[in-house]
């Protein structure tokens, strides 16, 4: 605990000054005491010998420490929670106007004017107190003085209440000075009386008793007692004290022990501390306010239980009425921490969005630049808001958010703070998921525009990336606006952006909002040709071929890290999925599918054999392979490829989801049909030849009658049989057991073995929440001839995300994007920040 108080500020050329002095006269005592403004701050109410009035102490100053950080999240820069914190918020002169310098107020809140006289109540033990009085005032040292210290234990204790008060003021008198302080603490008994009669003294001698406790809090000494003394149960017993300066000097207190005694928090909870601190939230005094609301940070950061106590005594209503009426930096500063503990727990984050928290926090943001100007926020008051409003945003997606957020949050996007944009970044995704007209007044403010440029100047930094990335991906799907917002991207010089982030990105959480992104930019037809030519589709293959080697290699027992430095994660299926998503959408290009048809047939033919959790990656890779069809190259790989045809069998009548079925079917229909038309062009050919051809001499030998016509699926069979189903080199070997194997190459294709596609003939449609307000969303012709797409009427679903491509059924895999972080932004888990 000493290195916790190296650097304490005490004025210690003071001190032994005033050890050197000759013991001065009343007055003047408390003339220098008055004027040490380090340690000793000001009086704390030693006035009586003087003028018959009393001044309060006015706050306690921090020992050294440091707030208590959390780390789900690097401190950015201008980061509040370090070493030095609280000192810098409550300096020892700062608080020097809490409490006007008036007089003492009386137990029934009244003020007085009379002094206790000296020589009151003569007779008993009284004459002691006056004689140990005399002897200090005639002292020649202190050390002279604090020789008295054993003899005041047991008067505060006596009966009289008049030798209370005067044992309790000289002894407060005495803890102004170091050295007698550490002589008060050390006194045995000392401590134990003067928490004791705390609780039975008249409101005067508890005011010295009080700031004597406040004095000896500001040293470790000091502050151990006191907690092994049970004297954080009376603190709190005096905090419903009905006089403001023994609540002051208790709130400081018990602010000391929370910062730098160990235990001293579970003591406070357990002796029911946290109420009477919430209820003293709905004081005036904004000084007296900004050390309660440190209080409650200390005590809530990192104990959910407290901040449901804080909530259900109405800690969210009295903090948001803090930050809509007070303009005082450090009670806003204190007050936001609070907000942002209780930010994290799910339960409380609820009590504060119902308490208006929202717009509170928006008070005390930059104002945009139309707005009427006013004060501009600290920058460690502008973190804290924008913090607490990212934990709390992914709460707030169904609520009903006023304009000037996304304005003030645009404007912030703009800023040179890495923090501010980091966070306001985050909290424009959150807010824009699954809301249309949060979407529609992000768009109408420039925030596309405003996105795009703060990835322009984010330096490549991923934190400042991926949640601009995922604003924009809501912002391009499923609004009225959508169908803009993707031109828009476009207009802003967006597509060239994505396609250098392919370059400078490496987590799979970042590449795959990349990917996402540009699945929905690919829904306008405008942008394809655009994205083909800025290389978006040559650098989606190479992602494809990153995530099938790394899940090769993990399906043989290797952490995927080794296998590829440019992806560093063990879950490579979902950025495969992705993949095949965005180019099944790209493929619609002619130029884009030609060139897909040529290089990635191979690697989406490989993808269907290796082993995943679900069905998610085979089909999307059919869905592709699909959309390829239409070019030559596509049907001849899979003809000549019996092992294929063999896991499209599978596929088709074992798959777990029912377009991975419809896809792999439709495959196989195709593969069946040109076959047959090959078989008839052959015959046709071979009947041409013969009519050309010379008539040949009869043989002599009886010619044998030719063999019956075989049905279309024994030729298939027999075609199969042929090519016996030889297995390639690039596939896994153990992917491919060989009972299976012989299995279906006994089983006849045919259209009567999927008894599913016999009613329908139509392919799997792209899934795609619709780019107008009706839910309708019409695809485009298949460009290789297969049959018309219809039009198909959204799925409406209470989870359904903002982007993204599913299959004809209810996607199994669709995926909320909520910022909620953390630990990426497109994972589902958010980085909450309490400090």
């Amino acid at each position: 605990m000493d290195a916790d108080y190296a650097n304490i500020p005490d004025d210690i050329e003071g001190f032994d000054a005033l050890a050197d002095l000759p013991l001065q006269s009343a007055d003047e005592q408390t003339r220098m005491w008055q004027q040490q403004g380090q340690y000793m701050l000001s009086d704390s109410g030693i006035h009586s010998v003087m003028s018959g009035t009393s001044a309060p102490s006015v706050c306690s100053q921090p020992i050294g420490g440091s707030d208590e950080l959390e780390a789900p999240w690097p401190s950015g820069p201008g980061h509040p929670g370090s070493v030095g914190a609280v000192e810098a918020a409550f300096p020892p002169s700062d608080l020097s106007g809490m409490l006007s310098p008036g007089t003492p107020l009386s137990s029934s809140g009244g003020t007085t004017n009379t002094p206790i006289p000296l020589d009151q109540g003569i007779g008993g033990p009284a004459s002691n107190l006056t004689s140990i009085g005399g002897n200090f005032d005639e002292a020649s040292d202190l050390a002279d003085a604090a020789s008295a210290l054993p003899e005041l234990v047991p008067l505060l204790e006596d009966e009289d209440p008049v030798v209370v008060g005067q044992a309790s003021m000289m002894i407060n008198q005495l803890s102004k000075t170091r050295p007698n302080l550490e002589i008060i603490i050390n006194t045995p008994g000392m401590v134990e009386a003067l928490v004791r009669s705390l609780d039975t003294a008249a409101p005067e001698p508890a005011r010295w008793l009080a700031g004597t406790l406040h004095q000896m809090s500001q040293t470790p000494g000091g502050l151990a007692v006191i907690f092994k003394t049970g004297g954080v149960a009376a603190l709190i017993r005096q905090l419903s004290s009905n006089i403001e300066v023994i609540q002051f000097y208790s709130i400081t207190t018990l602010h000391n022990l929370l910062l730098y005694q160990d235990g001293a928090k579970e003591q406070v909870r357990e002796c029911g501390g946290i109420p009477v601190i919430v209820g003293l939230l709905k004081k005036n005094n904004q000084k007296f306010l900004a050390i309660c609301t440190d209080c409650l940070q200390l005590l809530s950061f990192r104990h959910p239980q407290t901040k449901l106590e804080i909530c259900s005594a109405g800690g969210p209503v009295e903090l948001v009425h803090i930050l809509l009426n007070y303009n005082y930096e450090k009670l806003l500063w204190t007050t936001t921490r609070v907000l942002k503990v209780l930010s994290v727990c799910p339960e409380s984050k609820v009590s504060v969005i119902r308490a208006n928290g929202i717009d509170a926090l928006t008070k005390h943001l930059t104002r945009a630049p139309h707005e009427p100007r006013g004060p501009n926020p600290s920058p460690r008051l502008l973190h804290n808001c924008l913090w607490t409003l990212r934990n709390l945003s992914d709460a707030a997606t169904s609520q009903e958010i006023a304009g000037p957020l996304f304005e003030r949050l645009i404007n912030l996007l703009a800023s040179s703070d890495h923090t501010v944009v980091s966070c306001s970044a985050g909290i424009l995704s959150n807010l824009t998921c699954n809301n249309q007209k949060s979407k529609q007044q992000v768009c109408a403010s420039g925030g596309i525009k405003a996105l795009i440029e703060a990835i322009k100047r984010s330096n490549d930094q991923e934190d400042i990336i991926e949640p601009c990335v995922c604003a924009l991906r809501h912002l391009t799907v499923r609004h009225d606006e959508a169908c803009r917002a993707q031109e828009s991207v476009r207009f802003f010089d967006g597509l060239s952006v994505l396609s250098r982030l392919f370059d400078v990105t490496t987590t799979l959480s970042v590449r795959k909002a990349i990917i996402n992104l540009v699945r929905n930019l690919a829904l306008c037809p405008g942008n394809c040709a655009d994205l083909r030519e800025k290389g978006v589709v040559a650098q989606l293959c190479g992602v494809l071929q990153s995530a099938y080697r790394d899940m090769q290699v993990a399906a043989n027992g290797c952490p995927p890290e080794t296998a590829s430095g440019r992806i560093r994660a063990s879950r490579c299926d979902d950025l495969a999925e992705a993949c095949c998503g965005a180019l099944q959408l790209l493929a619609r290009d002619p130029d884009s599918r030609a060139a897909l048809s040529q290089h990635c047939c191979q690697l989406l033919c490989q993808l269907l054999f290796l082993p995943t959790q679900t069905e998610a990656v085979p089909r999307a890779a059919l869905g592709l392979l699909w959309e390829l069809s239409s070019q030559q190259e596509v049907p001849n790989y899979l003809a000549s490829h019996g092992v294929v045809l063999n896991r499209l069998a599978e596929l088709a009548q074992h798959g777990t989801s029912e377009p991975c079925r419809q896809y792999a079917a439709l495959l196989l229909q195709q593969q069946q049909q040109q076959q047959q038309a090959g078989s008839n062009s052959s015959n046709m050919m071979q009947n041409l030849l013969v009519e050309a051809s010379p008539p040949l001499p009869m043989p002599t030998m009886p010619q044998q009658p030719p063999p019956p016509p075989q049905p279309p699926q024994h030729q298939q069979q027999m075609m199969y049989q042929q090519q016996g189903f030889q297995t390639l080199q690039h596939y896994p070997q153990p992917l491919q057991p060989q009972p299976q194997q012989q299995q279906y190459q006994r089983m006849p294709v045919s259209m009567g073995s999927y008894p599913m596609m016999q009613q329908q003939q139509q392919p799997p449609q792209y899934h795609h929440p619709g780019n107008n307000g009706n839910g309708y969303y019409t695809l485009p012709h298949h460009h290789g001839g297969h049959q018309q797409h219809q039009a198909w009427q959204q799925t409406s679903s209470s989870s359904g995300h903002s982007s993204g491509f599913a299959s004809p059924m209810q996607h199994q895999h669709q995926q909320q994007h909520m910022y909620n972080m953390p630990h990426s932004m497109s994972g589902g888990h958010t980085p909450m920040f309490e400090d």
